[in-house]
């Protein structure tokens, strides 16, 4: 509609105003402080593009709302934290793959949690890591399936048998074996790794 193409124009402008302002944590005072007084329908338009700027202060205005009682806040809080540009948000998207009962905002959170682990400089291992760390948190094939979908892009042979792991799984088979064919193509060695005096 004309007036939701207007919400998006003044999103966007709104985003690139702020992100000209040299001060990062300076970035979006006055979109935090329109929230604080904005209605249930502008707190949404107003969250949407602090993806698009992050900072600190900002993360936390959006957690906040995470837990706001009003829905349509909260389920945009959780979208824009999916979608935040920095590294800062990952335990709370791990906090609301742990602890929600909406599925929609498992799924949205599980994939942003993907997104930063895979974006991150983080080793390998400390990946696996955090990809075994959630697969223990997540409910359904769905949320399950982004994990799988992140694992599938680290280079270790621990990757490779976690993923194996769900090549059993009937819901799950086709995503797993996707992953370990991603793994193996990566260039990692599986038959010397298994063959390893380590492993035997």
């Amino acid at each position: 509609t004309e007036d939701s193409r207007e919400t998006r124009l003044l999103q966007n402008a709104l985003a690139a105003g702020a992100n000209h302002i040299e001060d990062r944590e300076r970035r979006t005072d006055l979109i935090l402080q329109a929230l604080e007084t904005a209605d249930e329908e502008k707190q949404v338009d107003l969250l949407r593009p602090l993806s698009r700027i992050g900072g600190r202060r900002a993360l936390q205005a959006v957690i906040a709302r995470t837990r706001s009682e009003n829905s349509r806040i909260q389920t945009a809080a959780v979208s824009v934290l999916a979608d935040w540009p920095e590294f800062d948000a990952v335990e709370e998207l791990f906090e609301i793959c742990q602890n929600t009962e909406d599925q929609k905002h498992l799924l949205v959170a599980a994939r942003g949690y993907v997104r930063l682990i895979g974006d991150s400089d983080l080793e390998e291992e400390e990946r696996v890591k955090r990809y075994r760390e959630i697969l223990k948190v997540v409910s359904g094939p769905a949320a399950k399936a982004v994990v799988l979908d992140g694992l599938g892009a680290v280079r270790s042979m621990e990757a490779f048998r976690m993923a194996a792991l769900f090549l059993e799984d009937p819901e799950l088979r086709s995503k797993a074996a996707e992953a370990v064919a991603r793994i193996v193509f990566s260039g990692i060695d599986v038959e010397k790794e298994i063959s390893s005096p380590e492993l035997l």
